[in-house]
């Protein structure tokens, strides 16, 4: 049992050694990821909260990608002022909403599949 622990304890020792010594781990900083956007002007977001993350959404007849890309994280869909037809598809259903965007405003859309 003493010769058990001893050699346990000497190969815990050994690995911690090795390990704090290892280039890659020595005065690691972590600095946080920042990402700037920039949002054209003469535009307003739209929140895109619907309870399907990978359905379409077309606006104005044009695919712009699914639905959890725009669900206020990572990002919103920025658009030009003035009214759009958004069409979000899942599963072979559209539901077709009509939304006024606003300069600088923010539009929250709720969709939600049966």
């Amino acid at each position: 049992m003493k010769k058990s622990c001893l050699v346990l304890f000497l190969i815990l020792s050994a690995v911690a050694v090795v390990h704090a010594g290892h280039p890659r781990h020595r005065h690691i900083v972590h600095r946080p990821v920042v990402k700037v956007v920039q949002v054209p002007a003469k535009t307003g977001r739209v929140d895109i909260n619907c309870n399907r993350k990978k359905a379409d959404v077309y606006v104005n007849g044009t695919y712009v990608g699914i639905a959890g890309s725009y669900d206020g994280w990572p990002g919103k869909l920025h658009l030009r002022a003035g009214t759009h037809r958004i069409v979000i598809v899942s599963d072979g259903v559209a539901v077709t909403k009509k939304v006024r965007v606003t300069v600088g405003r923010e539009v929250d859309l709720n969709i939600e599949f049966k």
